[in-house]
C-alpha cells in the first residue's frame, strides 16, 4: 500500500526530477517497488537486528546519498528481504491524494476493507485532521482529543481557520448564533460518528441555531 500512496510522487534528487518507480528502483536500489514499506508503524526485532549488525549499516548508509524520506528511505534499504508486511489496518494510510480508486482491485479491495475498522490511522502527507476537521477518519483523532485540557483550543482553531467553510449562510446571523453554529458545525464533524446521544444533541443546536435567526 505504501507504494500505491507514493506512486504519483516525483522526487527531487541530485539536481533533477525523477518518478517513483526510478527513485526507489534505481537510486534507492531495492529490487521491486513494491518492497518499500511506509515506516509510520514498525515492530522491529531488536535482537535480530543486532546479531545481523544492520545497525552499523543502518549508520552507514547516512552520508552516501541524498534522500528524499531519509529515515523511511534508508529503512527500506538496509531491511529489504526481511520485512514481513504486516495487516494494513495497523498503519491505515489515508488517501490524501485521492488515487486509491486507481490501485488493483484486490489492492483496492484491501484498503476499503481496512477502512472500516483501522486499528491505527495514519494521517500522511499534509491532510492533519487538527488542520481540517473533513479529513477522513478525522473523527479518530478528535474522539481522543475530546478527552485532553486543550480540546476547547483545537476547537477555536479550526472555527478561525475555516470560516468560510463553517459561517456559509448567505443570510447574516447574530454573531452569538453564528459562533454556535459554527461549533455546532464543527462537532459534528468531529463527534458524529461517537454515539446516538450525541448525535442527538448536535440535531438539537442546529435546529435551534436555524430556526432562530436575527
Amino acid at each position: 500500500m505504501a507504494a500505491a500512496y507514493y506512486q504519483n510522487s516525483n522526487v527531487h534528487i541530485d539536481g533533477r526530477v525523477v518518478g517513483i518507480n526510478e527513485y526507489i528502483t534505481s537510486h534507492l536500489g531495492l529490487s521491486h517497488i513494491d518492497n518499500y514499506f511506509n515506516s509510520g508503524v514498525l515492530v522491529l526485532d531488536i535482537e535480530r537486528i543486532r546479531i545481523l549488525g544492520l545497525m552499523d549499516q543502518l549508520i552507514s548508509e547516512i552520508g552516501k546519498k541524498p534522500y528524499w524520506l531519509v529515515d523511511q528511505d534508508i529503512l527500506n534499504i538496509v531491511f529489504e528481504g526481511k520485512v514481513r508486511f504486516i495487516d494494513s489496518r495497523w498503519n491505515f494510510l489515508i488517501d490524501n491524494n485521492g488515487i486509491y480508486h486507481l490501485l488493483p482491485p484486490e489492492l483496492y479491495a484491501s484498503y476499503l476493507e481496512s477502512s472500516l475498522a483501522p486499528n491505527v490511522v495514519h494521517f500522511v502527507g499534509s491532510a492533519k485532521p487538527w488542520l481540517n476537521p473533513k479529513v477522513d477518519q478525522a473523527y479518530h483523532y478528535w474522539r481522543y482529543a475530546a478527552k485532553t485540557p486543550l480540546y476547547e483550543k483545537l476547537l477555536r482553531d479550526i472555527r478561525e481557520r475555516h470560516p468560510s467553510t463553517l459561517n456559509s449562510q448567505k443570510r447574516e446571523m447574530h454573531p452569538g448564533l453564528r459562533s454556535i453554529r459554527s461549533s455546532a458545525q464543527i462537532i459534528g464533524y468531529m463527534l458524529f460518528p461517537i454515539g446516538k446521544r450525541r448525535r442527538q444533541k448536535r440535531k438539537a443546536i442546529l435546529k435551534f441555531v436555524r430556526e432562530r435567526r436575527f
